[in-house]
């Protein structure tokens, strides 16, 4: 019993070292050089509601990536209830360097084309704009699925901030009585272990970064991130009561580096239709 105990060891010792130097694969050489040239192809995008407090505007944005020049993929539940089959007046922003917030705004109109479906809970909206945006690129999705452990980069906006994020493809691993189940299989979304390793950032996805693509090592379009996976922590200042600052912001921390924290909607075949 002793012996199969240490063997039992040993082989989860074994498989976490494989893992984490499987982890440890990046887009390098040339990552930063990629995420340069892939954030050509990304942008935020915003709509403006009026409220009835007066001069007072309500703000949602999310992030988009061209799949050519006049159409930009997106997460459905950035433009749920923003953007319907009309054209709408629209805001499309970029900025050219990398954390810095979005300098070049460009006022578009907009309509929903087409919502893609993912097999998932969530769609994919295929929005269509009236104008080319100057000095974008676009993109073009990848055919093949990724293995676990692959490396990839994702180019987003949080808050209007440029950010970039790199990581690994991490999908769950299927319980080993899943094929013993009489339920039907639950289609879950694509799961990446993302972070900005320049800033030791763990929370690069965060509000506005819904919809933002996540590409290959050859820049090509593998899914659309639709949020990010924390855990609440509780400040260390809670327990002075009242006595404690009243501006303290909510603490969050992303899962540990290396662990599954962004889900991802995939990229359906459907869209090289708009390829063409």
């Amino acid at each position: 019993m002793r012996i199969i105990l240490i063997l039992l060891l040993l082989t989860t010792i074994f498989c976490s070292q494989a893992l984490a130097q499987q982890l440890r694969k990046t887009c390098d050489p040339g990552e930063q050089d990629l995420l340069v040239q892939l954030q050509s192809a990304v942008v935020e995008i915003s709509f403006y509601q009026e409220t009835e407090t007066p001069n007072l505007m309500r703000v949602t944005s999310g992030t988009g990536v061209f799949i050519s020049p006049t159409i930009i993929l997106t997460a459905y539940h950035v433009t749920e209830g923003e953007l319907g089959y009309d054209w709408t007046v629209t805001t499309i922003g970029y900025s050219d360097t990398v954390y810095e917030e979005v300098s070049n705004v460009f006022e578009v109109k907009a309509r929903l084309k087409e919502v893609l479906d993912t097999g998932l809970t969530e769609p994919i909206s295929v929005v269509e704009i009236d104008q080319e945006v100057p000095n974008r690129m676009i993109v073009k999705p990848r055919a093949s699925s990724l293995y676990r452990g692959d490396p990839v980069v994702s180019v987003v906006y949080k808050k209007g901030v440029l950010r970039h994020a790199t990581g690994n493809f991490l999908p769950p691993v299927p319980k080993e009585d899943a094929e013993l189940s009489d339920e039907p299989p639950v289609a879950i979304p694509l799961w990446f272990s993302l972070g900005d390793r320049v800033k030791i950032d763990r929370n690069v996805i965060g509000p506005g970064a819904s919809g933002g693509p996540v590409f290959d090592c050859e820049g090509r379009l593998y899914a659309l991130v639709i949020g990010i996976r924390e855990d609440f922590l509780t400040s260390p200042l809670a327990g002075l009561g009242q006595f404690a600052p009243t501006d303290l912001e909510p603490m969050y921390m992303s899962t540990a580096w290396n662990e599954p924290n962004v889900p991802g909607l995939p990229i359906p075949p459907s869209v090289a239709d708009w390829l063409k």
